[in-house]
């Protein structure tokens, strides 16, 4: 059987959840995309969370990012209590970061036989940050490629809701400090909201003549081998940084602000060898999984 359809016979074979108790496959990683090689290092985070960070290196960050922001305070009084307490919802100690595991259940050698590869494609953390006016809500989502290659972060969102009028901060001061950071300036798209976006080709700022908001998109979090031909079809979006804006008291204020950094080019190496990987390792069991010819 070709590689190629066995990889995409994995997509149909995919899940989050978990299921019953099987043999799972041992990672080997055959690939391992440098940093900054589609953006800038200085360039190519959020928070300090850097594209073709390892799980390790960015589950540290995130662990660090949460003690910064308002702890959930402990639930008290009596067993009664602590029960009336959950039954209204209350949550007491929940740990702030939600890990997400991606799980291909693999046609392995034997009647309806299976064999797992399982791997955290995707971290979550929502922390509540301290102001003079209030809280202010800040989710993080970090999405990873396979051990097989490296378990890199391939891409990063952040968003921020700003609950009280006195919190909302100015779009023009936080656009004045992504174009320090980016040190270019940004394609401006309006699509009902606004839209700005620092786009690399080949490691290097660029700009399409007529930019859109479909003409370079992200491409993390993806989970079959189809979806691999649908990223940067242009061949100019090796990765990019965005972010979108919901106004709030005034056109200049912003109520919500969205981040995207996306790593499209690495993905789509990363992706294809991750695939790859487990195409091979099903046609070793195969292969591996015999008797000896008869005598003839």
């Amino acid at each position: 059987m070709k590689r190629s359809m066995i990889a995409l016979a994995l997509a149909f074979a995919t899940t989050s959840g978990a299921g019953a108790q099987q043999d799972e496959i041992k990672w080997t990683q055959t690939v391992n995309v440098p940093k900054g090689q589609n953006m800038p290092r200085d360039r190519a985070d959020i928070l300090g969370l850097e594209l073709g960070d390892t799980y390790d290196e960015a589950k540290a960050k995130l662990q660090k990012l949460a003690s910064e922001g308002i702890q959930p305070k402990p639930i008290g009084g009596s067993a009664a209590e602590r029960m009336a307490a959950k039954m209204d919802g209350q949550r007491s100690g929940s740990p702030p970061m939600r890990e997400e595991r991606r799980v291909y259940n693999l046609k392995s050698p034997g009647a309806n036989s299976t064999i797992s590869a399982s791997f955290v494609q995707k971290i979550e953390l929502s922390r509540e940050l301290p102001s003079a006016n209030g809280k202010i809500s800040d989710s993080i989502a970090v999405y990873f490629s396979a051990p097989s290659s490296g378990h890199q972060i391939v891409g990063v969102t952040r968003s921020i809701t700003y609950g009280r009028d006195g919190d909302q901060p100015l779009m023009s001061d936080t656009l004045a400090q992504l174009k320090k950071k980016m040190q270019f300036e940004p394609q401006v798209i309006n699509a009902g909201s606004m839209k700005y976006r620092f786009q690399f080709n080949d490691g290097k700022p660029y700009a399409p003549s007529n930019p859109s908001v479909t003409s370079c998109l992200s491409s993390y979090g993806l989970d079959h081998a189809a979806g691999l031909k649908q990223v940067n079809q242009t061949g100019d979006c090796d990765a990019l940084l965005e972010m979108s804006v919901q106004t709030g008291i005034s056109s200049n204020h912003a109520s919500i602000l969205f981040f995207t950094l996306s790593d499209n080019d690495r993905t789509k190496t990363n992706l294809t060898a991750d695939f790859a990987f487990l195409s091979d390792y099903v046609q070793k069991l195969q292969q591996d999984t015999r008797g000896a010819p008869p005598k003839l």
